[in-house]
């Protein structure tokens, strides 16, 4: 991967700057917001396999506009960056830390789409509803466009309810299952974005190829600091362990030879107490015994 700069037109590379003011707008699909770009997806809280959020469509829209990313070099057109994942696998919980792309699910290169999760998990819009709660118009339109299927506490069994209730008790409350989760993340004119894509003539395209070598991804911020956050946590995980451990065995060291001393000057003290008393003890014996032969002469 490379700069637009440094790339040849077909080679995956990587664009960061400022979104134009000369791009387009797009509605939000759950607040109805005016942006230039929004990632957004629907998540079911499933008990099965592990308690997780389990991501039933995701997507990215830029509505019928190109977005346009504003460089020390100009403008740069970015295409192909709307489109939707309906039938992702991977498990939200479950995500690399190292990585912010999706894998490609089904073998065609429709199905692979801009990875959303790691903005969305930044986003300051999440709604959600239980089984027993009624969908507004806009989600249940949203749905039935992208074919989500929801569960309802009417099409549970009297033996799924009590499992449901038993499965939520705990420490943490967890959401009920078959939960239904919205979010989205919008990018509005100025902000910062990162785009990765194949470099084209104009500009750069998020349309992945039929070799899947790349996977298109979006996220904001420059690629400079998004890489220092897997920098720091690897960091983290390489240095940081160790470390903690090693503290925490000098702690222990210190304090074992602490309690050490501690029980040695007792031990010592009472060695001393009890010699200190044998002899006084001793001495006790000799002058009483002295003090008797005395009488008897």
């Amino acid at each position: 991967m490379s700069s637009l700069d440094d790339a040849t037109v077909g080679e995956t590379a990587c664009v960061s700057g400022e979104i134009s003011h000369r791009s387009g707008t797009v509605t939000s699909p759950y607040r109805s917001k005016e942006c230039a770009l929004v990632l957004w997806d629907t998540a079911r809280f499933q008990w099965s396999n592990g308690a997780s959020w389990r991501p039933q469509v995701s997507g990215a829209s830029t509505g019928d506009h190109e977005l346009l990313i504003v460089t020390d070099a100009g403008h740069v057109p970015v295409t192909n960056l709307s489109g939707q994942n309906q039938t992702p696998t991977a498990i939200e919980r479950a995500e690399p830390a190292a990585t912010m792309l999706l894998p490609s699910h089904s073998g065609s290169d429709s199905d692979s789409q801009l990875s959303v999760q790691p903005e969305l998990r930044k986003s300051s819009f999440e709604e959600r509803f239980k089984p027993t709660e009624e969908l507004p118009k806009k989600y249940r339109d949203h749905n039935q466009e992208f074919g989500v299927d929801r569960t309802t506490v009417e099409a549970y069994t009297e033996a799924g309810r009590l499992i449901n209730k038993l499965e939520r008790i705990g420490p943490v409350p967890a959401p009920p299952a078959d939960t239904i989760r919205y979010r989205e993340s919008p990018f509005h004119n100025g902000d910062e974005i990162t785009v990765i894509g194949k470099k084209t003539e104009a500009g750069i395209s998020c349309e992945a190829t039929e070799t899947h070598s790349f996977t298109p991804a979006v996220f904001s911020g420059t690629l400079s600091d998004y890489l220092s956050v897997y920098r720091q946590q690897y960091l983290l995980r390489v240095y940081g362990f160790p470390l903690v451990s090693l503290l925490i065995a000098v702690l222990f060291g210190y304090v074992s030879l602490a309690i050490a001393s501690i029980v040695l000057v007792i031990g010592l003290f009472t060695i001393l107490f009890v010699a200190g008393l044998v002899i006084y003890q001793f001495a006790h014996w000799i002058f009483s015994a002295y003090g008797q032969m005395g009488r008897l002469k």
